[in-house]
């Protein structure tokens, strides 16, 4: 026996069946009818299933909202009832959203035990149809919910996968893994910056089921963007307008990442008290040096100087691979100018559009057991030699060599 979340899709047999079940058990015994045009009403909703092996014997009907999600309907089959099945649907949500997003539901006032068990504050009470008295219920999610139900689809089985070119974007496998620690990880690692492997790269970001990384060496001079539909300037506007109290951020990056002025316009955009300092950086300072070195810090010590009077209180450095090394660059920058800094982490931005991605498209996986990371390379010894440096605690993963 497998009990299990899927999605069920517009006019499915799964459909039907959810269809059925909710008639039998929230609107048949309320003489509430629920005929084609309320089935219609369906098309914009999010319906999750809760399965038995192949055997539907829950539904929830929810929307998206601006600040979470909202459970018009959840319902479990008579006889699985009082088994803790409904509680465990709603972890399920909880798990879907982002902390401090927060979760809604409607029921009848007899739910109102139900609702309050899993976490519910009861809100406002109103008569619905049949004049039966029914309440609103609103919850906060905190982020720590535990064993929900899992969500499962055969996609969520496929790995992650990384390529990268001569070990010089090893740095970013324990950030991915530290992130996405269930998912199994496999790394390709090339000799050559070779347009028809950054060709076959991409396609199989297009073709498999998970999300293929693309590191920024194999990319060569091309423009590096981890997710085609990521507008990093417009979250990067939204992270400062939450975290900067004197509403001015600074932003290091390349010459290449402000010649647009995508950053200006999107923190222009979020709020007009936003303000941005640019501090670009050569593309040899940010690309394949990844020991924060003497001359690195020379150097940026003297663009420093120039930004002592500046008010910002908020750092983002927008080149998102060398972002993992933001926490150096951090520190360096309240030593020198012995100010605290809020911080950006744009690649953990970029790590939670990917995961909310993968959620919505039920490919994340729910094992509890962690992750495989397999490297396939064309010098192992190297490979090896680099992964133990950068990431000791996976140094035996398996390593398989490219022919």
């Amino acid at each position: 026996m497998t009990i299990y979340m899927n999605t069920i899709a517009y006019d499915s047999p799964a459909h039907e069946a959810a269809i059925a079940l909710r008639k039998h058990i929230l609107f048949n015994p309320y003489d509430e009818a629920f005929d084609e045009a309320r089935k219609t009403w369906d098309r914009d909703k999010v319906l999750y299933g809760l399965f038995d092996d192949d055997e539907l014997i829950g539904a929830m009907v929810t929307k998206k909202t601006e600040e979470g999600l909202h459970v018009e309907e959840i319902l479990i089959s008579y006889n699985k009832q009082r088994q803790g099945l409904g509680k465990q649907m709603m972890a399920f949500l909880e798990t879907r959203l982002e902390k401090d997003q927060i979760l809604t539901a409607e029921g009848p006032l007899s739910a109102r035990a139900f609702y309050e068990a899993c976490g519910f504050a009861p809100k406002s009470k109103y008569r619905g149809p049949n004049d039966r008295m029914r309440l609103d219920f609103e919850k906060k999610v905190t982020g720590k919910t535990k064993n929900p139900l899992p969500l499962f689809d055969h996609r969520q089985n496929l790995p992650l996968m990384y390529f990268t070119m001569g070990t010089k974007d090893f740095e970013l496998i324990p950030v991915i893994r530290n992130h996405f620690p269930k998912e199994h990880l496999f790394v390709v690692d090339l000799l050559r910056d070779d347009a028809s492997w950054l060709d076959f790269a991409k396609e199989t970001k297009r073709r498999t089921g998970k999300y293929t990384f693309i590191a920024p060496a194999l990319y060569g001079n091309r423009a590096f963007r981890p997710l085609d539909d990521f507008d990093l300037p417009a979250k990067c506007a939204s992270e400062a307008d939450r975290l900067s109290k004197s509403k001015t951020a600074l932003l290091i990056g390349t010459n290449h990442e402000f010649s647009t002025n995508g950053y200006r316009a999107a923190f222009e955009s979020e709020s007009p008290s936003l303000s941005t300092v640019e501090m670009p950086l050569e593309a040899e300072d940010l690309r394949g040096r990844y020991n924060l070195d003497a001359d690195f810090y020379n150097s940026f010590a003297e663009k420093i100087d120039a930004l002592k009077e500046n008010p910002f209180d908020t750092l983002a450095v927008i080149d998102v691979p060398f972002s993992t090394q933001s926490d150096a660059m951090e520190k360096f920058l309240e030593e020198t100018l012995a100010r605290k800094l809020a911080k950006i982490d744009v690649f953990d931005l970029f790590i939670t559009g990917l995961r909310k991605d993968l959620l919505e498209t039920n490919r994340l996986r729910h094992e509890a057991s962690p992750g495989q990371l397999v490297i396939f390379s064309e010098t192992p010894d190297r490979a090896r030699a680099e992964l133990v440096r950068v990431h000791p605690a996976e140094m035996s993963a398996k390593i398989e060599t490219i022919r």
